[in-house]
């Protein structure tokens, strides 16, 4: 699992600029899934979404590791959808299906009733965890990064 490369982009305080997006990593509150996604939404994003399809950066990932130290997997956004025929379908907040190679090895695992998207504490890959485990999460705004003219304005004194 690969994080977007690191980019000149500002973001709100509290975030990090990762290409084209901002991340903020909560790794010591601790929410379910829900929790985590309302939570989120509050502050103007989602649960993160790291796909493979991006460029991702496996300095990022190594860097995270270190700087969290997570105790516990960390919620990202995806979930099972329940098929009524056929096997379960793993998909982002955005609609689209997870690449069943970004999962770590061994997951998903069948049988949780609700089951949910989190990136594993040791490696970074993703995995299924029950919903309702009270988990750390990382949160994705593109509303939360500031653009070249927004922080020119910030630093403009206007006069009268």
């Amino acid at each position: 699992m690969h994080f977007v490369e690191e980019s000149n982009r500002s973001c709100y305080p509290g975030w990090k600029a990762v290409g084209s997006t901002c991340l903020r990593f909560f790794v010591n509150t601790r929410r379910t899934w829900d929790g985590a996604r309302a939570f989120c939404r509050r502050l103007g994003g989602d649960l993160a979404l790291p796909k493979m399809s991006e460029p991702f950066s496996t300095t990022l990932t190594e860097l995270l590791m270190l700087l969290t130290n997570a105790e516990t997997d960390l919620y990202v956004g995806f979930l099972r959808s329940r098929l009524k025929v056929g096997a379960d379908k793993w998909v982002w907040n955005d609609g689209k299906t997870v690449d069943g190679q970004q999962f770590k090895r061994g997951y998903p695992m069948n049988g949780l009733k609700k089951s949910c998207g989190a990136l594993s504490k040791d490696d970074m890959k993703l995995l299924n965890t029950d919903c309702s485990n009270m988990n750390g999460f990382i949160c994705e705004s593109y509303q939360g990064a500031l653009n070249n003219f927004q922080r020119h304005l910030n630093h403009m004194k206007i006069e009268f």
